[in-house]
């Protein structure tokens, strides 16, 4: 089983940070970071995914819960390894 990355610290070391309003609405893993510092591992939540009736939203990958973020950055894993992750 793949071990979570320290979110946090892939922040610190990234050399480029974008803004949410440039993030993939595709489905594409990102890690976010939300206005308090805190980041994990998101993505567009849309079409299939959704409800019937639902909006898409940022949520976070392993809870689905929505998540606000301020910037984000690649993530370092492949969807592969995401899915490993959450086996």
């Amino acid at each position: 089983m793949i071990q979570h990355p320290d979110y946090a610290d892939l922040f610190r070391r990234s050399p480029v940070v974008y803004s949410a309003f440039t993030a993939p609405r595709d489905g594409t893993a990102i890690v976010g970071r939300d206005a308090d510092g805190r980041c994990d591992l998101i993505r567009w939540r849309t079409g299939a995914d959704l409800e019937e009736g639902s909006e898409p939203y940022w949520a976070r990958y392993d809870t689905d819960e929505e998540f606000e973020f301020a910037a984000w950055i690649p993530s370092p894993l492949s969807n592969e390894q995401i899915l490993q992750m959450y086996e």
